[in-house]
């Protein structure tokens, strides 16, 4: 939490750009895992690697994927049968997304531990909220970030991150 709500949010889009920074760790890994004497078996390596791409490059594109995808075959061939149904069937495979937020929403007002009276109703109406917020925050802050961070990877030429930012801290009395 930072000194006030903008800076909160532009503290936290930084916070995770520096965590999808991490994606520059992959030639590391796979240059001292193959190129270089290791004791490591072959095979272990190239799972671990490939769980580090496959993390790093579905942190930044699967949101994306997931809200933009279903229509892009209609654009390409809007005559095509599978084509047409495709938006109904990944329709289907969001509402079960959807389910299942919603179940997560239960399960954690339940294990909450009891509120205490200096709270009032509407501090568990925003508590809500935020999981209705769920789907366009994680297309924000998580894929937006990590996009950020690995285009200034791919591209290069002084765009990378010069500094350290550290997290702004704030307490809230």
């Amino acid at each position: 939490m930072a000194e006030g709500y903008r800076r909160t949010i532009r503290a936290q889009f930084i916070q995770i750009r520096r965590w999808a920074w991490g994606s520059s760790d992959i030639p590391f890994v796979a240059y001292k895992g193959f190129l270089t004497k290791s004791n490591m078996p072959k095979w272990d390596l190239s799972l671990k690697l490939f769980r580090l791409v496959e993390g790093h490059l579905s942190w930044a594109t699967a949101p994306l994927i997931l809200m933009f995808s279903a229509f892009i075959p209609i654009l390409f061939n809007p005559e095509d049968i599978a084509a047409n149904q495709l938006p109904n069937i990944v329709s289907s495979v969001l509402r079960v997304g959807t389910v299942g937020i919603l179940i997560t929403l239960f399960l954690s007002l339940l294990t909450l531990p009891p509120k205490p009276d200096r709270y009032k109703r509407h501090r568990t109406f925003f508590m809500i909220i935020q999981w209705v917020y769920l789907p366009i925050t994680s297309i924000v802050f998580s894929a937006f970030a990590a996009l950020n961070a690995q285009s200034r990877l791919f591209w290069g030429r002084g765009k990378y991150l010069d500094k350290f930012d550290v997290t702004e801290k704030a307490v809230k009395n």
